[in-house]
């Protein structure tokens, strides 16, 4: 393959990979699509307002997303549309970063097709796009991998390479200031990487160092920005687990990763293994898929399994002896999903997990990308228009990894793609015009709806004074509730609030949503 025809698909690559995380937005929704994004943009007003950070929980205290957009908005763009179409960027041009690491190792062909999977990946796609912190946590997730891995070349090379490792430092300091998840699963592809990678006594011990100077920048910055992060051990006597359980699991953990280290993958590859395997896989997929935040539709199962599928070929069918060191880092990467599945088994909800497990997803694609692609490859081989419509397919897919609403405007009610998060965070024009018209009163609403919530609360002025909020999606929601087990979502049975309502006086309503006052209270 050609430079330029290398550097035209993975222009193409990262442009599919920024339209896809800015859709909903082309398509006119005008609003951040979580409220997760809607915090970070009230962190971006409150900036522009006050040219400091909000200290509110991890928002304020990871400001690298808020900053860079106020100081773009500056420029003369107004702050919403920046927030809504430029931090996309980042993610998307991060693909490039990795590829330019994974092409060192593997043919240009499986590097692009690994890149052009990780664009489609319902997990990565939907955590880069809101936007959120996370979607510039994972700009410099592929960035840092990159730098590291020329670092390592560099001094195994004895080249000095002082601007790789100003950049490197520099990228260190913004990924831990950027998001606090993004560093803790960058310093596990780090360790996991070095570790199984470098045999070289001298060239490990100065990764080791690289590694401890992040950790130590790490630490001292949670310490005075994110303390909480520290109360992360003592969770597990909050929840009555006995202290010695997640130092047991801790060493067995420890324990397979010097097993990993001296032992040979390439033996575990037989047919028989493969087949065990793949339905192990699919039944930790199915418990998975009860302890997960939402009740998923079925073309995000569909999508995850596909991925699954060929990830699995590609690892039991591949040769390349490259391809252990990247098999191994993505088992180290489903070992909290494992912990989390003993945690289940202990009778233990996963809304009271001190970790999400789900959000491992975006970045286990990273390593799992070049697996993915040999066994699509794989697949595919004899047939090139095979591989196009399984690429179109996942395309297709991954426009439906935001509720269908955003994009489609439908909730595909009562079909297997009805996706409940549609019916839980998108903000419809009737939803606005009554926040509109409550304000216009000098009221505030009270409601299950944590995103409008949220909005109100970012766009418009506070008040002490409550009108209850009672919408059609209450009452959807009511009939799924059972679907939602979002532990950071928080949403409250919506029963309590429309009983409440039946003692109340309906004073506005607009079909879609109607606002009740207290008997007691005046109005307007």
């Amino acid at each position: 393959m050609q430079k330029k025809q290398e550097y035209i698909i993975i222009s193409i690559i990262i442009l599919l990979a920024y339209i896809l995380r800015i859709l909903p937005y082309l398509l006119g929704y005008q609003i951040p699509i979580s409220d997760d994004a809607l915090n970070d943009y009230g962190q971006v007003k409150y900036f522009l307002e006050h040219n400091q950070t909000k200290r509110e929980f991890a928002y304020g205290n990871f400001p690298v997303l808020h900053i860079f957009t106020a100081f773009i908005s500056k420029l003369g763009i107004s702050p919403l549309t920046t927030f809504l179409f430029i931090p996309q960027i980042f993610p998307s041009i991060g693909l490039l970063f990795f590829y330019l690491f994974l092409k060192k190792y593997f043919p240009k062909k499986q590097s692009l097709l690994a890149c052009l999977l990780i664009a489609l990946f319902p997990p990565h796609l939907y955590w880069t796009a809101q936007p959120v912190r996370e979607t510039i946590g994972l700009f410099f997730f592929p960035l840092i991998i990159y730098l590291f891995d020329k670092e390592i070349s560099n001094h195994e090379n004895n080249k000095l390479g002082i601007s790789n490792k100003f950049l490197l430092i520099i990228s260190f300091l913004l990924i831990i200031a950027a998001h606090n998840w993004s560093t803790v699963m960058l310093f596990v592809f780090l360790f996991s990487y070095s570790f199984f990678k470098i045999n070289n006594k001298k060239l490990f011990l100065y990764t080791l160092s690289l590694m401890i100077l992040f950790l130590i920048l790490s630490i001292t910055y949670w310490h005075f920005f994110f303390p909480s992060i520290f109360r992360l051990f003592f969770f597990f006597r909050m929840i009555r687990i006995p202290i010695h359980v997640p130092i047991i699991l801790s060493l067995v953990i420890l324990l397979f990763i010097i097993i990993l280290r001296i032992y040979n993958l390439k033996k575990l590859k037989n047919n028989l293994l493969f087949i065990i395997s793949l339905i192990s896989s699919l039944i930790m997929a199915f418990i998975i898929s009860k302890i997960a935040p939402f009740s998923y539709p079925i073309q995000i199962w569909i999508s995850l399994l596909t991925y699954l599928i060929f990830t699995f070929i590609g690892f039991f069918f591949t040769k390349d002896k490259k391809m252990d060191l990247f098999s191994k880092i993505c088992i180290i990467y489903i070992l909290p999903i494992f912990a989390s599945l003993f945690y289940a088994y202990m009778g233990k909800s996963l809304h009271k997990m001190p970790f999400d497990p789900i959000r491992i997803l975006e970045f286990i694609i990273f390593p799992c990308s070049i697996l993915t692609s040999y066994g699509l490859s794989k697949i595919t081989k004899k047939s090139k228009s095979l591989l196009a419509i399984t690429l179109i397919i996942l395309t297709v897919l991954a426009t439906l990894t935001y509720p269908p609403i955003f994009v489609y405007r439908s909730h595909f009610q009562d079909t297997p793609f009805y996706d409940i998060r549609g019916h839980i965070r998108y903000i419809p024009p009737e939803a606005i015009e009554i926040i509109d018209w409550a304000n216009s009163y000098g009221y505030n609403i009270k409601t299950t709806s944590r995103t409008l919530l949220v909005y109100e609360d970012h766009f418009y002025e506070v008040s002490k004074k409550k009108l209850v909020l009672i919408t059609k999606y209450d009452y959807i929601l009511l009939q799924n509730y059972k679907k939602v087990n979002d532990r950071h979502l928080g949403l409250p049975n919506p029963q309590i609030l429309i009983n409440k309502s039946k003692s109340m006086t309906l004073v506005y309503t607009n079909g879609w949503g109607s606002l009740y006052k207290n008997e007691n209270s005046n109005f307007p």
